[in-house]
């Protein structure tokens, strides 16, 4: 079984959490830029709508949540990067 990944001295979270954590790892550097700065106070709503769902026992809800979330910052990533190369 692979080790468990270390996650900020807190604790750890399971395996099969590493593609996430790679996923992540990878795309922070592209997050730098003033566009990424401007668009933190809805980053901020969304993680904490998904944090009520979650809560509330709404699976449908954070997952939509999620998607909405990870599209929109996607969208951000490739549109900042493509300002870069135009």
């Amino acid at each position: 079984m692979p080790p468990a990944y270390r996650v900020g001295g807190s604790g750890t979270v399971p395996p099969s959490y590493g593609p996430l954590i790679q996923i992540h790892a990878e795309l922070s550097p592209l997050t730098w830029g003033q566009a990424w700065l401007d668009g933190q106070p809805t980053a901020v709503e969304e993680h904490e709508a998904l944090l009520d769902a979650i809560e509330q026992g709404d699976p449908g809800a954070a997952e939509n949540t999620a998607i909405a979330h990870f599209e929109r910052e996607g969208a951000l990533i490739i549109n900042q990067r493509l300002a870069i190369l135009t």
